[in-house]
């Protein structure tokens, strides 16, 4: 799963669950360049993406759906 989210007590929410449902997570910064952040979600192929307002503008409408 990735989780594209500023830093806040949201996201320790969200890394907390992650863990204790037993699974792995992709941080990805939402200070980070739009295609820098297209390109490792390309890669890693993420199932799931946790994002919030910051982390939807950072990678754009494009990076939120796949087909």
């Amino acid at each position: 799963m990735a989780i594209c989210l500023q830093r806040s007590p949201a996201m320790v929410v969200g890394l907390l669950a992650i863990l204790k449902a037993g699974g792995a997570y992709l941080p990805l910064d939402p200070a980070y360049p739009s295609a820098r952040l297209r390109q490792v979600l390309a890669d890693a192929a993420p199932p799931l993406l946790l994002a919030d307002a910051a982390g939807r503008a950072a990678l754009g409408a494009d990076a939120l759906t796949r087909a």
